[in-house]
């Protein structure tokens, strides 16, 4: 849209997105809400503006989680339960990774969180206190079983 109102030579232009849509929404990424035009949201075809006319353009984007925790929250915590606690963050995109290292169980328990990693253009990072994600951003949760 900012594309098409760019090529009509209007330059004050400014876009707002709103950061709503999630899983159970009826809204779509990029999905234009409205165009503003000098104050005007009432337009038809061949109505002429100004090329200096502000032009304010709202748009959808997805759900943003802000994750406010450091790994070390997590780390030795039960996978399951982590799982369900992202899940209630909001994140809906949430996988598992078993290590198979453990033999007695002793030190490190069964189902112990050892990593969390978000997988942003095909790279594997670590989650980072702090940063906003993407609601279903892919989250691998990597944690410690039997090699059994």
């Amino acid at each position: 849209m900012k594309n098409i109102i760019w090529k009509c030579n209007y330059r004050n232009i400014k876009s707002i997105p709103i950061k709503d849509v999630g899983q159970n929404s009826d809204k779509y990424a990029f999905e234009v809400e409205t165009v503003v035009i000098n104050k005007s949201e009432n337009f038809e075809k061949g109505d002429i503006f100004p090329e200096n006319a502000k032009v304010v353009i709202t748009y959808h984007v997805k759900q943003e989680i802000n994750f406010p925790y450091a790994m070390d929250y997590f780390r030795k915590q039960n996978y399951i339960m982590v799982e369900k606690q992202l899940q209630r963050m909001g994140f809906s995109n949430i996988s598992e990774r078993k290590i198979k290292d453990l033999v007695t169980g002793w030190m490190i328990k069964d189902g112990s969180v050892e990593e969390i990693f978000i997988i942003n253009g095909g790279k594997e990072s670590p989650i980072c206190k702090d940063y906003s994600y993407e609601y279903d951003a892919k989250i691998i949760i990597t944690y410690h079983t039997f090699s059994k």
